[in-house]
C-alpha cells in the first residue's frame, strides 16, 4: 500500500528548499552560472524597487571583508577588485542624490561570483556515488532573493547563510587562529573538506567518521544525534556522498567474501558446521537473484581460508543478525550502508572503530522516524522487506577532524592518519 504522504511531513517540509540552490538534481542539468548569466540576473533583480536599500553600509562592509579574506577559501582576492568596490560604495553613499544602480550591480555581481566560486567544491576527497548528492551551482536570482528575504543582508553575508554552517564556523575560526600554525593548518584542511557539505536549509544526514557520530541536520538545527561505529583502520569507512533511497526491514546479511575468508571460514575449520548453525548462517551458490542453498559440509573451508575458493554466506534475519532490524541503503559499488546492530556495547566505548566499513547506528529507530515517518511496521516478520523513501535523503560520510561540539569546533582524532600535518604541528592535538 502506498504510504500516506502526510506521514512524511517532517522530511517534506524542507524539501522545497532543495530547489533553491539546485540540490537533488543532476549536476549536468544546472551548470555553474556564466559571467553573462550573472550580469543578466543581477540586472533583472535590481530592476525591482525595494522598500529598503539592498546594500546598506553594514552589508557592504560585510561583503568586502569576505572578499578581502577570500584567500582562505582558496580564491584570489585581487579578482574581486575590492578597492574599486570600496571606493564606488563610499562615493555613492556619500551623496544621497547619486544614482545607486552602478554600486548595486557591482556589489551584487561580486557577491554572486564569490558564492558561485565557493560552490565549486573541487578535490575534497569525497566520492559522489549519486549525482544528486554533488554540490549544486549557485543560482544568482535565488541567492539574492534569499539574502533579501532573510531580513538582514548584512547578517546573511556575515554568517554565510548560503553555505553549510560548518563551513562558515570553520572559516571564522581559521581567520581568528592568528599565529598558531598548527591550528591554522588543521582548520584550513577541514575548511576544504567542509566545502563538500550541502548548502542551504535542506535536511541531510551527516556521518562524521573521526568522531564516530551521526547527525540529522537541517540548516543550523540538529534534529537527531547519535553515536555510530565506523570502519577499522584496515577497513576504513570511505569519504562519500549519496542519497538514501530505500530501507530494508528484517534484512539478511550477505557477508562480504573477504570477511567470510578471514573471519567465518577459520571458525568453521575450528568448530565445524555447528558454528554456522549457531549464527544462523547459510551457504549459497552465489549472491545472485536466485541462489541455491548448499550443504556447508561439502565446502572446502581450508581452500576458502587460503583464498583458492570463494564461499558465499548469508546470515538470516533475527536477534543475532549483524544488520539488526533495519538497513538504510544508498546505492554504491563499495557496499557501504547504515544499519542497526545487536552489538550495543560498542556504543559505550570512546573508540568505535570496529566495522568493515559500514556505519552501525546507536538509534536506528530515531533515524527511521525522521526519514520514514510512521510507515515501518514494528511487528512485521517479512524477511528483506523493501521500504522505499518517498523522497531520497542526502547522506554525507565526511572526515572532519575539527568538528562542532556544543557550538565550538573541537579537534577530533585523526583516526585514519589523513591530516598529514607537518610533524612540528601535530604536538598537543586533542584526542
Amino acid at each position: 500500500m502506498e504510504p500516506d504522504a502526510m506521514k512524511f511531513r517532517p522530511f517534506l517540509a524542507p524539501v522545497a528548499a532543495l530547489s533553491l540552490l539546485g540540490v537533488g538534481t543532476p549536476a549536468s542539468a544546472q551548470p555553474s552560472p556564466s559571467a553573462a548569466q550573472i550580469s543578466a540576473e543581477v540586472e533583472a533583480f535590481h530592476q525591482y524597487r525595494f522598500d529598503q536599500p539592498f546594500w546598506t553600509p553594514a552589508a557592504v562592509e560585510a561583503l568586502l571583508r569576505l572578499l578581502e579574506t577570500s584567500a582562505v577559501d582558496g580564491l584570489a582576492p585581487q579578482g574581486y577588485q575590492v578597492a574599486r568596490l570600496r571606493d564606488l560604495a563610499a562615493k555613492t553613499m556619500a551623496d544621497p542624490r547619486r544614482d545607486r544602480r552602478a554600486m548595486d550591480l557591482a556589489l551584487s555581481a561580486a557577491f554572486v561570483r564569490y558564492a558561485a566560486a565557493l560552490a565549486q567544491a573541487g578535490d575534497t576527497g569525497v566520492t559522489y556515488v549519486d549525482p544528486a548528492a554533488r554540490p549544486r551551482p549557485v543560482r544568482p536570482t535565488l541567492l539574492l532573493l534569499r539574502a533579501r528575504e532573510s531580513g538582514s543582508v548584512e547578517t546573511f553575508i556575515e554568517e554565510m547563510a548560503w553555505m553549510n554552517p560548518i563551513y562558515a564556523q570553520t572559516r571564522r575560526e581559521l581567520l581568528a587562529s592568528g599565529n598558531d600554525p598548527r591550528r591554522s593548518a588543521l582548520l584550513s584542511l577541514n575548511l576544504k573538506r567542509a566545502r563538500a557539505l550541502p548548502r542551504g536549509p535542506a535536511r541531510y544526514i551527516l556521518v562524521n567518521v573521526p568522531s564516530a557520530r551521526l547527525e540529522v541536520r537541517e540548516g543550523t538545527r540538529i534534529l537527531e544525534s547519535m553515536k555510530v561505529v565506523v570502519g577499522m583502520k584496515h577497513t576504513q569507512t570511505p569519504e562519500m556522498a549519496g542519497m538514501i533511497r530505500y530501507a530494508i526491514q528484517n534484512p539478511s546479511w550477505h557477508i562480504p567474501t573477504d570477511i567470510t575468508r578471514d573471519k567465518v571460514a577459520p571458525r568453521v575449520l575450528k568448530e565445524g558446521t555447528a558454528y554456522l548453525r549457531s549464527k544462523e548462517y547459510e551457504v549459497l551458490s552465489d549472491f545472485g537473484p536466485a541462489p541455491k542453498v548448499l550443504d556447508p559440509a561439502k565446502v572446502d573451508w581450508k581452500a576458502v581460508v587460503e583464498g583458492r575458493v570463494e564461499a558465499f554466506v548469508r546470515q538470516k534475519p533475527g536477534p543475532t543478525s549483524g544488520l539488526g532490524k533495519i538497513v538504510f541503503k544508498f546505492p554504491n559499488e563499495m557496499g557501504i550502508y547504515l544499519h542497526d546492530t545487536p552489538g550495543k556495547s560498542l556504543f559505550k566505548q570512546d573508540d568505535r572503530l570496529a566495522s568493515a566499513g559500514c556505519v552501525r547506528l546507536e538509534n536506528p529507530d530515531g533515524l527511521s522516524k525522521l526519514i520514514l515517518g510512521d510507515v515501518l511496521d514494528p511487528t512485521a516478520t517479512e524477511t528483506d522487506k523493501y521500504v522505499p523513501l518517498l523522497r531520497p535523503v542526502p547522506v554525507y560520510l565526511s572526515y572532519l577532524t575539527a568538528y562542532p561540539v556544543d557550538g565550538k569546533l573541537v579537534d577530533q582524532r585523526d583516526i585514519y592518519n589523513k591530516d598529514k600535518l607537518p610533524s612540528a604541528m601535530t604536538e598537543g592535538k586533542a584526542s
